[in-house]
């Protein structure tokens, strides 16, 4: 009878039973494997191993091959792992875990036989958590971004046990706002916060004219400057308004490296600079002030450092 005629009671009930049946012949399936590994049945076959046995021969993909793979070695050393797989105590990801822990830390049957029961029950997370506490794996600091050929990025990194509590509580605040929204929803909606409260190239427009909106237009403005930036901070409610038009006019850091000319064009930590200090008397207008990055500025401002000796600001970046 097909699934679509059964009652709620019926569906539920044959599901259940598939699922055991499923998981009888998973650790069946994973017995074979552990035996045609040991027999290298898999040399006659022209395969140079048992990887590519399963995935060419029998269709698997590389995951689920892997997976069954990592459950036949175990089995080797703790045969009660099919009586795991046949009741449902473990699962072929909890298996990975565990194989991936064993490669990092050479382990005794004894101690491969102990953490499979210990991992009976739990989740994924839970047995990643288990494996790296008792074989003492230490955590892995990564921060990476791959540019892939559509134009998005895949990011990649280690964050405190602190920090993932903040993200979790973060997605759980925005369960309503994102019902089903993956990570990249719920950080981009945070990032779109902090940017209207933090980004001053974000903030109200003021009527002052811009004319440098990146490193290739900052000629231009030069030209001009003397015309129509010469708007000197004297209340200290100006300020805002004048840190709001360098930042937007700006766009980046506008440092000029003395032997290329070419501008530094950072966007990471920027302030407010003076072209001709306050020390030499320069003023606070619009001409004499420019956008550069925080450690340049304090380069400058704190060391004493001359601006004709200072490198590639990018190489302050590193």
């Amino acid at each position: 009878m097909q699934a679509k005629q059964l009652s709620n009671d019926a569906l539920v009930e044959n599901l259940e039973l598939l699922v055991q049946k499923e998981r009888e012949l998973t650790a069946e399936i994973v017995e074979h494997i552990a035996e045609v590994e040991r027999r290298r049945l898999y040399l006659k076959e022209g395969k140079k191993n048992l990887f590519q046995y399963l995935t060419e021969k029998f269709g698997y993909s590389n995951g689920p091959a892997q997976r069954r793979i990592d459950a036949a070695r175990l089995l080797l050393d703790a045969p009660e792992l099919r009586e795991n797989l046949e009741k449902g105590e473990i699962n072929l990801s909890q298996v990975a875990v565990l194989a991936s822990g064993f490669r990092q830390v050479e382990s005794s049957k004894e101690q491969k036989k102990e953490l499979l029961e210990q991992a009976k029950g739990l989740s994924v997370e839970k047995t990643q958590e288990l494996v790296a506490q008792t074989l003492d794996i230490q955590p892995i600091q990564f921060d990476k971004v791959k540019h892939q050929g559509d134009g998005t990025k895949r990011i990649e990194f280690t964050v405190s046990e602190e920090a993932w509590r903040k993200f979790e509580r973060l997605k759980e605040v925005l369960s309503h706002v994102y019902p089903g929204g993956g990570w990249q929803d719920v950080l981009l909606y945070a990032a779109e916060e902090v940017l209207k409260k933090k980004d001053p190239m974000r903030e109200k427009k003021v009527s002052v004219p811009l004319a440098r909106a990146s490193a290739s237009t900052a000629q231009a403005a030069q030209s001009n400057a003397s015309a129509q930036y010469q708007v000197v901070v004297g209340k200290k409610a100006n300020r805002a308004e004048v840190r709001r038009t360098v930042f937007q006019r700006d766009q980046c850091c506008q440092w000029k490296d003395p032997r290329t000319g070419k501008i530094c064009g950072s966007r990471f930590q920027l302030e407010e600079d003076h072209i001709i200090s306050r020390s030499k008397n320069g003023k606070d207008t619009l001409e004499n002030l420019q956008i550069n990055a925080v450690r340049l500025v304090r380069l400058l401002g704190i060391s004493g450092v001359k601006r004709e000796n200072v490198r590639a600001c990018s190489e302050m970046h590193a």
